[in-house]
């Protein structure tokens, strides 16, 4: 499969984005005070990697599971069962959250 990135530098406004789940993804976040949704398609692969949570909420898929502790409880890796054998998968890594908050659903 294809794989493609994307680094997103947040400002102060909201970000919607829905993802298709067709080819391997890498999406870089660097957030500002703006609400942050990241919609997945059902059964896909994802990965979830928190460099600096900042102040806002973090909301996290129920299929991950914490690998690896960060900083603070709202850091660190998260992955969905089989995430490394996957053919198809999504990495988000948030590598500033700002104030606003994220979700990832």
């Amino acid at each position: 499969a294809n794989e493609y990135s994307v680094k997103v530098d947040g400002g102060s406004g909201s970000l919607d984005m829905r993802l298709s789940g067709q080819e391997n993804l890498i999406i870089e976040l660097d957030m500002g005070s703006g609400a942050t949704d990241i919609d997945l398609p059902a059964n896909v692969a994802v990965r979830v990697e928190v460099k600096d949570s900042g102040s806002g909420a973090l909301r996290l898929p129920k299929n991950v599971q914490k690998i690896q502790n960060g900083q603070n409880k709202e850091e660190g890796i998260w992955e969905s069962e089989g995430y490394s054998s996957a053919s198809n998968h999504i990495l988000v890594r948030i590598l500033s959250a700002g104030s606003g908050s994220i979700s990832i659903r």
